[in-house]
C-alpha cells in the first residue's frame, strides 16, 4: 500500500477559499451600497421634481402681479420655473439646493446626475415646456386666456440617471386637472 500525502494533492487549501469568499463579499457589498445610493438619489430627484411642479401650479393659481401663467422648462442641461408665457423672459428661482442652482436661477440636471424625458400617449413630448394657467390646468402652448393648446394627454415625466438609461422613475401630470401623480 502507498502512503498518500494530502499537502501534496492538487485542489485549493481551506485557507485560499475563505480568502477568495471574503473577497467576492467585500466587492458585492461595496457594489450593492452604490447601487442603493444611485437609487436613492433617483428617486430624491424625481420626487423633488414633482414637488417644484407642484409649487409652479400653485404660483399660477395664486396669481402674481399682472400674469397668472407660470410654467417649467427643461432641456438637456438645465430646468428651471418661469413667469408669463416666454419661458425665457421671467425665470423663476425655485427653491433646491444651493450648489445646483446657478446664477440665472436654472437648476443644473448635470449637477443632480439626472436627466428628464416626457411623453404624451407614448409619443415623446418634443415641448419640454409646461405652462400652469390660474385653475392649475397644463398647456403644453400659452400665448393669452384664448390662444392656447392643452395637452394631448397626460404627460409621463420620466426622471433617469445621466449615466445610465436605467433605472427609470417616472409620475404622470394629468391633462385636464392637472394632478401630478
Amino acid at each position: 500500500m502507498t502512503k498518500r500525502h494530502f499537502y501534496n494533492s492538487q485542489g485549493f487549501s481551506l485557507i485560499e477559499v475563505i480568502a477568495v469568499l471574503a473577497i467576492l463579499v467585500i466587492t458585492s457589498a461595496v457594489l450593492m451600497s452604490r447601487h442603493e445610493t444611485a437609487s436613492a438619489n433617483l428617486t430624491n430627484q424625481s420626487e423633488i421634481l414633482q414637488t417644484h411642479l407642484r409649487s409652479i401650479q400653485s404660483m399660477a393659481m395664486a396669481g402674481s402681479g399682472i400674469t397668472y401663467i407660470f410654467g417649467l422648462k427643461w432641456d438637456n442641461t438645465h430646468y428651471w420655473a418661469f413667469q408669463g408665457v416666454d419661458p425665457n423672459a421671467s425665470i423663476v428661482r425655485l427653491f433646491d439646493d444651493p450648489q445646483v442652482i446657478g446664477t440665472d436661477n436654472k437648476l443644473s440636471l448635470v449637477d443632480k446626475d439626472i436627466s428628464i424625458s416626457a411623453a404624451i400617449n407614448t409619443a415623446t413630448f418634443d415641448g419640454k415646456t409646461v405652462f400652469f394657467d390660474r385653475r392649475g390646468i397644463p398647456y403644453s402652448e400659452y400665448t393669452d386666456e384664448t390662444n392656447n393648446t392643452p395637452l394631448a394627454g397626460d404627460l409621463s415625466i420620466s426622471v433617469t440617471p445621466r449615466s445610465a438609461g436605467s433605472p427609470t422613475k417616472s409620475f404622470t401630470l394629468t391633462q385636464h386637472t392637472g394632478f401630478i401623480q
